[in-house]
């Protein structure tokens, strides 16, 4: 899908809120690029007072776009959050100006269960490159993990992912020119490497021989995409 001289604000959005009820939404091998509106734009869009059962992007890349999934518009209902499933599996965001996914819960504590993100084998490069930017926001969500992922080239970042909770877990990832991983109130991080990842290729993200990505090389498993 591209929103190349379109001027979209979305790819993809909820059904609204009047038609009430849960739905899926499950993408495979779909490319989403320069989907570039700035006035509210977003590849995918939740309507506040909506709600997901499972959102699901696997195989899939976005490029060049604005954000990625928005899901951050109930941001004064308590406990009000808009998919109670995001599955990210083997997808790269790149070039994406603000956050690749902005997902909220307003709670009075991550513990209380709500909300559950799974990201596996994805790639976040260059992604919301600023100083206060988060390529990923999770805030409030009570069950994370990220595991086998990489997060690169956003050299202004200090935070790329914070995490709270102690249900939010990232592990086995490798981070580079992109800040560090921050946890608190007993979210885990673990194995986490700040190295260089060596690419053969950069464009198609296979790495080198060389590459600490390598199971072969980091003794825990593969990181990257599952080519």
């Amino acid at each position: 899908m591209d929103g190349e001289n379109s001027n979209l604000k979305y790819a993809i959005v909820s059904p609204d809120k009047k038609e009430g009820g849960l739905y899926n939404l499950f993408v495979d091998n779909i490319i989403f690029q320069n989907f570039t509106n700035k006035n509210g734009g977003s590849v995918f869009k939740a309507y506040n007072g909506t709600k997901a059962d499972t959102l699901s992007f696997v195989n899939s890349r976005f490029e060049n776009n604005y954000r990625g999934l928005n899901l951050s518009y109930d941001k004064d209902i308590m406990e009000q959050y808009n998919a109670n499933n995001i599955i990210i599996d083997n997808t790269v965001f790149k070039n994406i100006e603000e956050s690749a996914i902005n997902y909220f819960r307003k709670t009075l504590s991550p513990e209380i269960p709500g909300g559950n993100l799974i990201i596996n084998n994805s790639i976040f490069s260059n992604v919301y490159n600023d100083e206060k930017g988060k390529m990923i926001r999770a805030e409030g969500i009570g069950h994370v993990l990220i595991s086998n992922s990489i997060f690169e080239d956003s050299y202004k970042v200090i935070t790329p992912v914070s995490l709270k909770g102690s249900n939010n877990r990232i592990v086995n990832c490798l981070i580079h020119n992109s800040g560090f991983v921050k946890t608190s109130e007993n979210a885990k991080k673990e194995n986490l490497i700040y190295k260089n990842p060596k690419w053969e290729d950069n464009a198609l993200f296979i790495p080198s021989d060389k590459s600490p990505l390598l199971k072969a090389n980091n003794d825990i498993d593969n990181i990257g995409l599952k080519h």
